[in-house]
Formats: C-alpha cells, sequence, structure tokens
C-alpha cells in the first residue's frame, strides 16, 4: 500500500461535515470522520489508522480517488506559445504617462512607503507615446478589440499627451476597435476633460474611499493637508448630470479599503450615495505586497467583512435582496466563482506529469505595461525597480527568454509548490515574490499561508453553495 506521503489530497471540515479535496482529478467528496480524522492526525503514518479508513481508502481508489500523481517537472502549458503571442496576440497596454500626482495617498505605492516607486517628475514623451502605440498595432495583428490604458501618478495630469495619443491610435490603428481606460483620483475632471473623454467613450475609473472622514484620511491634496472628497463629489455631481447616460455606462469606482477603519461605515456610504448606490463598484484592500510596513487589521473591519461576505451568498440562492448586500463584495463572489468553474469544469483522472501552478499570467500580453522610458514589464503591479521583471524595452522588444523566466516562476519554488492542495488556485506571480533581484523564497512563504486559507475558505463556500443548490454561472 502507498505511504499516504504520496497522497495528493486536502482535507477540511464545515458545519455540513467533513470533505476531502483530491487534486490529481479536481474532485471534492464527503467523507466519514473517522477517515477524515486518520488522514489529519496519522497522514504519514498509516499503520495507526483504523480498519473502516482502511477498507474506506480502498473504496476511494476503485472510484479513482486519492492519486499519488504530482506534477514532476515545472513548465508552464503557454511557454511553447510564447513567440506567436509575443507576434500577435498582445492585446492591452498600459502607458506610465507621468509619476507624479495632485495628491499625497498614504498607501499609494508612489507615496514613500512602499519600496518599488516613488513621485517623481518623470513624464512620457510624446516619441515614447507613439511608439508604444505602434508596437500595439504591430504585435496585435490577430486581435480585433485592443486597449490603451493611461496610468499614473494621476493620468490628468498629462491629458494633452492623452489627447494626442488618441487621435495617433485612432489614425494608426489599421481598422481596430480601440477602448480607453483610466483610473483617476477624480480631482481633475474638469468640463473641458469630460466633453473629450466622454466623445471618445473612455470608461473611467474613480477612487473613492468612504465618506469624507474616511477618505480624506489618507487622501490629501499634495503639500496640503486638505483633504480630496470634496472636490471628487462636485466633480462626480456635474457628470451625473451633464451626461447621465455615459454616468451610467462608462464611469466605474474603485475603494481602497483601509482595515483599520470600519467596514460596514464605509459599505453604507456607498449604498446609500446617490452617485454610487447603482454603479459598478470594485474595492481592494490596502495592499502590502512592497510595503515598508506591515498592513494591520482591526478586529471590528474582519467581523464586518465577514458578515457582510456571508450576505453575498444568501443574495445568490435567493434569501436576502440585491438592496441588502454590500456592493464592495462583488469581487469575494467572483473568486468562489473561479473556483466552482475549475472544480465543475475540469474533467481528468491525474494531473499532468509536465504542468504549472496558477498565479503567473503571460506576461505582457494581457497588459504590458510601459514606463515613462520605455521600459517594458509585464504590468503595472510589478515593482519598476525590479531586474526580474524587467522584460524588454521599446526600442528592442520583448525578451522571450525573459518573458518565459517569468512566466514560469514556479521552477525556482518547485519542490514546495508541487505538493501543495492550492496548486490550481494559486494567485501568486512575479509581483508577491520578486525581491528587486530574484524571486523570494521568504516572500513566497509568506504570501502562501494567506493563499491556503483563501482556498481552504472558498472550498467550503462552495460546498455550502452547491448542498443549497446552487447553480454556478460557470459562462
Amino acid at each position: 500500500m502507498n505511504d499516504t506521503n504520496s497522497f495528493y489530497v486536502h482535507v477540511f471540515e464545515n458545519s455540513l461535515g467533513y470533505y476531502l479535496f483530491d487534486v490529481n482529478t479536481v474532485k471534492i467528496v464527503e467523507i466519514p470522520r473517522y477517515f477524515y480524522e486518520d488522514l489529519c492526525n496519522n497522514f504519514y503514518n498509516i499503520e495507526k489508522w483504523c480498519l473502516e479508513s482502511l477498507e474506506y481508502l480502498e473504496s476511494m481508489k476503485s472510484k479513482g480517488l486519492m492519486g499519488t500523481q504530482h506534477v514532476e517537472k515545472s513548465e508552464h502549458p503557454l511557454t511553447e506559445y510564447m513567440e506567436d503571442l509575443v507576434n500577435n496576440k498582445i492585446s492591452h497596454i498600459t502607458l506610465q504617462v507621468t509619476q507624479n500626482c495632485n495628491l499625497r495617498c498614504e498607501y499609494c505605492i508612489y507615496s514613500g512607503e512602499y519600496a518599488n516607486r516613488s513621485h517623481s517628475d518623470e513624464r512620457m514623451s510624446s516619441e515614447v507615446m507613439r511608439g508604444a502605440v505602434d508596437y500595439l498595432i504591430k504585435h496585435s495583428r490577430d486581435v480585433e478589440n485592443i486597449a490603451i490604458s493611461f496610468y499614473g501618478g494621476e493620468p490628468l495630469l498629462e491629458f494633452e499627451l492623452i489627447r494626442e495619443c488618441v487621435q495617433y491610435a485612432l489614425d494608426s490603428g489599421e481598422g481596430r476597435i480601440i477602448k480607453f481606460n483610466f483610473t483617476t483620483n477624480g480631482t481633475l475632471l474638469t468640463p473641458e476633460k469630460l466633453e473629450f473623454l466622454v466623445e471618445n467613450d473612455f470608461v473611467i475609473t474613480i477612487s473613492l474611499d468612504g465618506p469624507e472622514e474616511v477618505h480624506d484620511k489618507h487622501r490629501k491634496f499634495a503639500y496640503s493637508s486638505t483633504g480630496s472628497f470634496h472636490r471628487v463629489m462636485k466633480n462626480l455631481e456635474n457628470i451625473y448630470k451633464t451626461y447621465p447616460e455615459y454616468y451610467r455606462s462608462n464611469i466605474m469606482f474603485n475603494t481602497v479599503i483601509d482595515p483599520m477603519n470600519s467596514f460596514k461605515l464605509v459599505s453604507k456610504f456607498v449604498s446609500k450615495n446617490i452617485f454610487l448606490r447603482s454603479a459598478n463598484i470594485s474595492s481592494t484592500v490596502i495592499d502590502d505586497t512592497y510595503a515598508t510596513r506591515k498592513i494591520e487589521y482591526g478586529n471590528e473591519f474582519e467581523e464586518e467583512f465577514q458578515y457582510e461576505a456571508f450576505k453575498v451568498f444568501l443574495w445568490k440562492v435567493g434569501w436576502l435582496s440585491e438592496e441588502q448586500i454590500s456592493p464592495l463584495l462583488s469581487s469575494y463572489y467572483t473568486s468562489v466563482k473561479t473556483m466552482a468553474k475549475i472544480i465543475e469544469t475540469t474533467k481528468r483522472d491525474s494531473i499532468p506529469c509536465e504542468f504549472h501552478r496558477g498565479g503567473p499570467c503571460v506576461p505582457g500580453i494581457q497588459r504590458l505595461f510601459i514606463t515613462t522610458k520605455g521600459e517594458l514589464f509585464p504590468c503595472e503591479r510589478v515593482s519598476e525597480s525590479s531586474q526580474l521583471a524587467r522584460i524588454g524595452d521599446l526600442r528592442g522588444g520583448l525578451n522571450i527568454n525573459l518573458m518565459k523566466k517569468v512566466l514560469n516562476v514556479e521552477k525556482l519554488t518547485s519542490e514546495k509548490c508541487r505538493s501543495c492542495f492550492a496548486y490550481y488556485f494559486c494567485i501568486a506571480c512575479i509581483a508577491h515574490l520578486d525581491d528587486g533581484e530574484k524571486i523570494s523564497v521568504d516572500k513566497l512563504a509568506a504570501k502562501c499561508r494567506g493563499i491556503k486559507e483563501t482556498a481552504d475558505a472558498e472550498l467550503s463556500d462552495y460546498i455550502v453553495m452547491k448542498e443549497l443548490g446552487y447553480k454556478w454561472e460557470l459562462d
């Protein structure tokens, strides 16, 4: 009989029972308590298993479960297609038009509280912008719809460059459908700028963190203690009244949540505010990926967040109305939905011998980040100071060998990764693991714990929803 050390499984429990996730077949099955306890307490010592567990093990194996296959060679399945992807399928570029901003938000990656960036007077030249657009057009032959995002700092500080870029892209686009978007702090949305943005169908994401006392805690004007809340709200009112249809279809919001604040307070503001309650809203908790200090979570925040997350699932099974749900938590449901899709659509007997864990996307293909100087990075989330993440420049183009290294980050941590139950559900990419020169095992270890805890909770949520008869929308 195989040593249990080689079984590629994970067990968990919730209020409904005891369960086993079989990584090879990507199936979840309910198991008896005695089998669960032997797997928990004697996983590496099968001689201590009770007779019932041994018999149950054989029945599980007869159903194709409790497999021992693990990934033997770490290789991302898209590695061999990298050259074609680079030459023909780049669909989205993000232009860092400036590193400056008219605000000084404490949690901003440029604030000085993060190791990878700081505010500066660096701005993108017209020459670099045109080179970036040319690169996108040339390398998107197989893509009908392409997108250009503008990134800062605050991108509207370089509005004239954005205007020039839009005209140049439309003139150079070879008949492609080109979408434009950016995220802004909302303070510079003047009537003149709005007219141009509406005319060119920009999708605009506005950062708004909650009521005045919450928003202004972090989002202050540069060289001032004055918060930006009232300026943002005045601009929102103008868009809402002047371009109501555009507002409904093209204005989105991002709320950065400080876990030391009350989640309930922010959620209530978003739900009740006339400019926000029907809008498309995403939310993120302050990111500490490159932070020089650890982000602390208040007990009140954690309790309120978990309660509101629970209500999202009650809404989905029809026990609550949408009006009773926090609009800040759509991403929580989406995350469990992604797991459900993996579980319910994967059909196989065992994991491939050659594979790669979840986490990295194909660097530069879905969201190529181009700095003010024309340097190329996988996306805007990685560190610009990293030699590992820099995958080329506009002069020489993308370096396929460097891209393959970024895509195949598991090669450096394969011994740790290939036995992890969250292999499919991992979200750790180079942005989480890069210390500037190499993949950091310490950073991976810190990230791993949270990923596993999240995967464990989502497996349980998936089971509860399934028991309640919920049918996942998997398209």
